[in-house]
C-alpha cells in the first residue's frame, strides 16, 4: 500500500487538502485479475478553511516516471456536501497520454501530478508527490503477464500448453520444463537440478516378483552370477507343504556342509542360496524336492528363483514374519544349506529357532535376487 501524503495549496480563493492511497478497487485478485486502479482524494476547501461543497471541477492526474510523463487521464468531479471529491486514478474519462494496465511499476520510481480547474477555471497544478511504495500487486500483476524481451533472467517463464503438475524451474541462465512424474513418484534433487525418481525401496515392498526382505550393500552379489544386486525378494506364497530336502545319504558337492551353531560362513551366509540350489539340482536326481521346486518355478515374469541358504531363511523370517508379511506358517522351514549327508538346515517360522532335520518333508519357500 502507497504511503499517504497531503497537500495544502492555495488556490485563488480555495485550499486543496488532498491524499492518495493505493489501496485497490475491483474484484478479487485471483477472480478478476489485479484491479488497475488506485484512490484519491481531496477535499476542497474556501480561504477560511470552509469545505466547497457540490461543485464542479477537473482534475488532471499524471504519472510520471524519469522526468517523463508516462500516463495522464482527466477525471470531471463534483465535491460531495463536505467538499470532497474521489477519483480512481486508471479509471479516468479522458486518457491524455499512455495505458495505465502496461505501467511498469517496478522499473523505475514513480510520482503523481496532479491539477484541478474548478468550474471551468485554468488548471492549477498542486504540485508532485512520489509514490512512495510500489503498488505491489500492479508489480504482480506485470510478473503474471510476463514481457516480451529477450532476457530470461527478468521474468518466469511459465511453460506452454502445461498438464496438471508441470513445473518450471531454472537453470543456466533459462527457465526449463519438468514434465509430470508418474503415479508415486517422489520429486528429488540430482546434481541440484529436480526429477522425478522412483521412492526408495523398503523391506516389504512388492517388488521384482515378490515381497523384499533384504537390501543389499554396495556391490553385494547375491546370487552368484557376479554382478551386484539389489536385494532379497521372497515368494507371495508357499511352492510346498512337504516337500523332501532330497538325497539322504549323498553329500552334494558344491552345497558346503555348514556344522557351526549358529550356523555361519560358505553355505550358510547370505548369498549362498543360489550356489547351494544350483549346486542341489546338478548333483540330486530325486525329482520333487526343495531345490527343485525353486529351480523350475516360473512367477510373476521371473523364472530365476531359489532355495534361500539358512541365514536368508532368517531374514525372511525376522523382516517379514514377525511383521505380519508373507503368510507363512508357524512351521519348519527348509533352508539350501546342508548340514550333513543325512541332514539339513531348517527354521522355525514359529518361534525364529535354527536346527537341523533330516531331509525328509518340510514347507518351502522359493526367493530370488533382484
Amino acid at each position: 500500500m502507497c504511503k499517504v501524503f497531503l497537500n495544502r495549496i492555495s488556490m485563488r480563493n480555495h485550499v486543496i487538502t488532498a491524499f492518495l492511497s493505493c489501496m485497490l478497487v475491483g474484484g478479487s485478485l485471483y477472480a478478476q485479475g489485479v484491479p488497475q486502479a488506485m484512490s484519491y482524494q481531496a477535499v476542497i476547501r474556501d480561504a477560511n478553511g470552509n469545505p466547497i461543497p457540490n461543485t464542479p471541477m477537473k482534475l488532471k492526474m499524471s504519472i510520471i516516471a524519469s522526468g517523463n510523463t508516462i500516463y495522464r487521464e482527466i477525471h470531471i468531479k463534483v465535491s460531495n456536501a463536505f467538499g470532497l471529491v474521489d477519483a480512481k486514478v486508471g479509471m479516468g474519462q479522458e486518457v491524455q497520454v499512455g495505458d495505465f494496465p502496461t505501467i511498469d511499476w517496478g522499473a523505475a520510481n514513480h510520482v503523481l501530478q496532479v491539477e484541478v480547474s474548478i468550474k471551468g477555471d485554468p488548471y492549477v497544478n498542486l504540485g508532485k508527490s512520489p509514490l512512495l511504495s510500489v503498488p505491489y500487486s500492479f508489480v504482480a500483476q506485470k510478473s503474471i503477464e510476463g514481457d516480451e524481451d529477450a532476457d530470461p533472467t527478468n521474468e518466469i517463464e511459465l511453460p506452454t500448453n502445461p498438464t496438471d503438475g508441470t513445473i518450471a524451474f531454472y537453470n543456466t541462465g533459462a527457465w526449463q520444463v519438468l514434465t509430470p512424474g508418474a503415479d508415486g513418484q517422489v520429486l528429488t534433487l540430482s546434481g541440484g537440478l529436480p526429477v522425478w525418481a522412483d521412492p526408495p525401496l523398503q523391506i516389504g515392498d512388492i517388488h521384482a516378483g515378490g515381497i523384499i526382505f533384504y537390501l543389499a550393500g554396495p556391490n553385494e552379489d547375491l546370487n552368484g552370477d557376479g554382478m551386484p544386486d539389489v536385494g532379497l525378494v521372497a515368494a507371495g506364497s508357499d511352492q510346498s507343504g512337504g516337500a523332501q530336502w532330497g538325497c539322504i545319504g549323498t553329500d552334494i558337492p558344491g552345497a558346503p556342509n555348514v556344522n557351526s551353531f549358529p550356523p555361519s560362513g560358505p553355505g550358510a551366509d547370505v548369498g549362498w542360496g543360489a550356489v547351494n540350489t544350483a549346486a542341489i539340482v546338478a548333483n540330486c536326481a530325486t525329482a520333487g524336492i526343495a531345490a527343485k521346486l525353486c529351480n523350475n518355478l516360473v512367477l510373476n515374469g521371473f523364472n530365476d528363483w531359489f532355495l534361500p541358504s539358512i541365514s536368508e531363511m532368517n531374514l525372511m523370517y525376522v523382516n517379514l514374519k514377525l511383521n505380519g508379511l508373507g503368510g507363512f506358517v508357524n512351521f519348519y522351514y527348509w533352508s539350501s544349506t546342508e548340514f550333513n549327508v543325512s541332514d539339513a538346515w531348517v527354521q522355525n517360522f514359529y518361534d525364529g529357532s535354527q536346527f537341523t532335520l533330516s531331509k525328509g518333508g518340510v514347507l518351502v519357500r522359493a526367493v530370488r535376487a533382484f
